[in-house]
This record gives structure tokens, C-alpha cells and sequence, in this order.
């Protein structure tokens, strides 16, 4: 058979899956979740740490290099992000950070009978509940989104290209002839690992070679040995200084749990701290997530403290808006500018979310005019004689430009453009399946937890399933989830 182009051929010779590489990314997930959970309570964000968990994940295996029966693979290090990702974003997706916690608030009464504080087992259930389905329908998204659509996804093209240049892979997001542009931090890390792949094969043998030695452009020694030892003396440095951050980091967190007043320095005066709450909060852990997050969403974050702290809270003060304390929830300016950001934030999803639904549409209008037109246009099929060549082009291929399947080829616009053997590729019916039980799973335990009625849970997810499309284009788009 003839293989369809643009496929990529998979190294069947490497472990894909691993529990090794899904315990490292179990492990370093969990203190992602940790530090997502608290950023995410003190501040709404997140972070996936694609980009560190391969970094750190491919460390990890470089340092114990010495030891492994067999290398650690590109493939395995996908499912290592994959899983560390997975594990870390599960504050947001399972609602720790927003709707138990808004839960929380709420009295008896306006709770309508709900519990509002659930248990570590109920936790447990809950995060079980919504856990599943969303993966599942994930899995159809793929061909649209990546191999039809061909949506940048910045930060899992830097991602791919990171694992790609440590692993001494080609970049597989040139496959094209186009490059996918990152952003922010992606952008200056996928750079940098782009100049390290143009080097010439023999500076780059080396899997571990990284971008700094790119740079600098060191000279073959003709020595193997020489060559090893000096690359093991640059990751001891890079794990050194990895360590030395981590250290500084939670010395100051813990000096600030004993010795709280750290955590809120009046630079500003005694006065506008006591009357009007402003301080200094220094911290290495924020100032680690501003070098993730770019200088562009940190300028808008400061400049949103500026307006909202330093005008719309006095303003309200003294209008006589928010009469209560500064820093009251209820009465006082903090709970006052609550509603102005939320007002903002929500109304920049609507509009982000009616583009992106608009260009959907017109999309999916486009492609079934086509379909149509290819339809009536295509002639009739003829019948080849027995054990003779057909008209396609390829196997699969009917001779009408559809395959066996009944989709449109590339010509047709909606091929079977698969990239790689279908053997890799996650069935349709554990698809189907996987997302029937999971929704079944959400409506039970939901139903279990909070008396909610299940027609009204599966309408929940019916709702989600389109966001859930929305949400996914935007983020290959721009890289933002509205």
C-alpha cells in the first residue's frame, strides 16, 4: 500500500508508554497542582508548565542517565508533560480554585440546602466527576483542530519543538515549510532551541548538546570521553542552579509563614497601609510566575492594580459606596472593585467567545458548502476490473476523492489527513464510549453529592461539549482560554 502524505513514520523501536515516564510525571504534576492551587486561590491564574515539566522531566532522566536500561525517549517525554500537565491544571479544571471555593461563601440559605464544605472524600468524588469526559471529547478535536485547521497551539508547538531539539529530533512543526510562532516565554525557549537544531549533525550528535553550547559554538576536542564529562559538568550546573532557586524560594516562603510581616512591607507609608491597604509583598514564587506568564499580561495585571487600588477604591470610599473598612469583603472597596473586574473579565470572554464561536460557524458553513459542491461535482465511480488498479490515489481512496469511510480527501477539504498509522490513534468506539460512561459517572456522583437533578447534570455537559470546541480554538489561536 501507498502511505498518504504528510504522514510522519513512528519509531516503534523506543518505548512510547512508560510508567516510569508517567511516575515522574505524576510526581513533579502534583507539585505543579500544589503551586497552581495556591496561586490559583490567591490570584485566578494558572499555569500548564508544558514547556518545564519536559525540561525538567528530560533532567531528571539525564541525570540518571547512568542507570537506565534503555534511554529515555521523545515519546515517553511527551507522555511525561502530558501527564505532569494533566495533573497540574486539575485546580482549574475540577473547580478548587473558583466554584468550591465560591461555594464556600455561601450561607445555608443561599446554598439552597447543598452541602457547601465537602469532605476530603467528597472532594475526591467530585474531582472524579469531571475528570473524564473532557479528555474523551478531546480525542475528535484533534483531526479538526491540528490536522485539518492547523491551529498554532503556541505553547504545545514550543513544547514540541523543546522535546524535539533535546531528544536530537527534527522540529516536527516545520514539516510544512512553516513555522508555528510562539509566545511569550514558548518564544524565547523555542528560539533559542531552534538555533541549537540548525547547527551541522556532527556538532549536535549529542542529544543533551543545549542551546548555550549552540551559542558558543564549542569546538569538536576529538574526544568522546572529554566531550561527555563536559557535558555532565553542564547539567550538574543547571540542576545547581535549579536547586539554588528552589532553596531561596522556600527559605523566604518559610521565614514569611513564621514571621509574617515580610509578606506586607509599607513602602508606600504607614498610612496608605493602614487606611488604605497598600503594601509590598515580595515574592520569589510570584516573580517565577511573571517570567511565565511575559511582560504583557504582568504590565495589564500592575496596571489593573493601579486603577483598581489607587482610583476605584477611593472613589467608592468616599462616594460613599463602599462605607466599611478597605479591606471588607461585603462593605468595604475590596469587595466594591470585585464586581468591576468581574464585570471586565466577564465581559471580554463574551466577546472573545461570540468571535471565536462567529468564526466557527462561517467555518463549518464554508467546509459544507464545499462538501456539497464536491458531492454534485464528482463523477460517477467506475468499477475497475478485478484485482485491478482503482482511481485513488491512495489506499482508502474510492475514486470519487472519499475514502472508505466516507470523509472528503485533502482535495475535498475534509480528508483523512492522518499524520500518523491509525494504529496510534485512540478508537472511535472507546471514544464514544469513554465519553458515555464518564458523563454517566458525572451525573451519578453529582447527583450523590448535591441532589441535583441528573437531566439537569447531562444538560450541564451538553452546554459544555460547545464551549469545550470554542475554548480549544481559541487556545490554538491565541493561547488564551476565554
Amino acid at each position: 500500500s501507498t502511505q498518504r502524505p504528510g504522514r510522519h513514520a513512528v519509531d516503534e523501536t523506543q518505548p512510547q508508554f512508560t510508567w516510569r515516564a508517567v511516575g515522574v510525571g505524576l510526581a513533579f504534576g502534583t507539585v505543579l497542582c500544589f503551586s497552581n492551587l495556591w496561586f490559583g486561590l490567591q490570584s485566578g491564574w494558572i499555569s500548564m508548565m508544558s514547556l518545564q515539566a519536559s525540561l525538567v522531566g528530560f533532567a531528571v532522566f539525564k541525570a540518571a542517565a547512568h542507570v537506565l536500561a534503555v534511554p529515555f525517549g521523545p515519546a515517553e517525554n511527551v507522555v511525561l508533560q502530558s501527564t505532569a500537565v494533566a495533573t497540574a491544571t486539575m485546580p482549574l479544571a475540577g473547580g478548587f480554585v473558583g466554584i468550591l471555593p465560591a461555594l464556600k461563601m455561601l450561607s445555608s440559605d443561599e446554598a439552597g440546602g447543598m452541602p457547601t464544605v465537602l469532605s476530603y472524600g467528597q472532594l475526591c468524588a467530585w474531582g472524579l466527576a469531571l475528570a473524564f469526559f473532557g479528555v474523551f471529547f478531546a480525542v475528535p478535536l484533534r483531526r479538526q483542530t491540528i490536522i485539518r485547521e492547523k491551529l498554532r497551539f503556541p505553547s504545545g508547538t514550543a513544547t514540541a519543538q523543546m522535546i524535539s531539539v533535546l531528544h536530537n529530533r527534527r522540529d516536527p512543526t516545520l514539516d510544512d515549510g512553516t513555522e508555528v510562532r510562539a509566545s511569550g516565554s514558548a518564544a524565547v525557549t523555542a528560539a533559542g532551541l531552534r538555533r541549537r537544531d540548525r547547527l551541522p549533525s556532527a556538532e549536535r550528535a549529542d542529544p543533551a548538546i543545549d542551546d548555550d553550547d549552540a551559542l558558543a559554538g564549542t569546538p569538536e576536542d576529538g574526544s568522546a570521553m572529554a566531550t561527555k564529562e563536559a557535558d555532565d559538568v553542564r547539567w550538574a550546573t543547571k540542576l545547581a542552579v535549579l536547586g539554588g532557586s528552589f532553596l531561596a524560594s522556600g527559605g523566604y516562603a518559610l521565614l514569611a509563614h513564621f514571621e509574617p510581616a515580610v509578606n506586607t512591607l509599607p513602602v508606600f507609608g504607614l498610612w496608605l497601609s493602614r487606611e488604605w491597604a497598600w503594601n509590598l509583598m515580595p515574592s520569589l514564587s510570584y516573580a517565577g510566575q511573571g517570567i511565565i506568564m511575559g511582560l504583557p499580561t504582568c504590565a495589564w495585571m500592575l496596571a489593573g492594580s493601579l486603577v483598581g487600588w489607587a482610583v476605584l477604591s477611593p472613589i467608592a470610599k468616599y462616594e460613599g459606596w463602599a462605607p466599611g473598612p478597605v479591606t471588607d469583603w461585603k462593605s468595604g472597596s475590596r469587595g466594591w472593585i470585585l464586581w468591576v473586574s468581574l464585570a471586565v473579565m466577564i465581559a471580554e470572554s463574551v466577546v472573545s467567545l461570540a468571535v471565536v464561536a462567529t468564526k466557527e460557524l462561517r467555518s463549518a458553513h464554508a467546509r459544507l458548502r464545499r462538501h456539497r459542491l464536491v458531492r454534485t461535482s464528482s463523477p460517477p465511480r467506475s468499477n475497475g476490473p478485478v484485482g485491478g488498479a482503482t482511481d485513488g490515489a491512495y489506499d482508502g481512496d474510492n475514486g470519487n476523492g472519499n475514502d472508505d469511510n466516507g470523509n472528503l480527501d485533502d482535495d475535498g477539504d475534509d480528508g483523512d489527513n492522518v499524520d500518523v498509522d491509525p494504529r496510534f490513534l485512540v478508537p472511535g468506539w472507546i471514544t464514544c464510549g469513554g465519553l458515555l460512561v464518564s458523563t454517566l459517572l458525572c451525573m451519578g456522583i453529582v447527583r450523590a453529592l448535591f441532589g441535583i437533578p441528573m437531566y439537569d447534570t447531562l444538560l450541564a455537559v451538553a452546554l459544555a461539549l460547545p464551549l469545550a470546541v470554542l475554548g480549544v480554538r481559541a487556545l490554538g489561536e491565541t493561547d488564551l482560554n476565554p
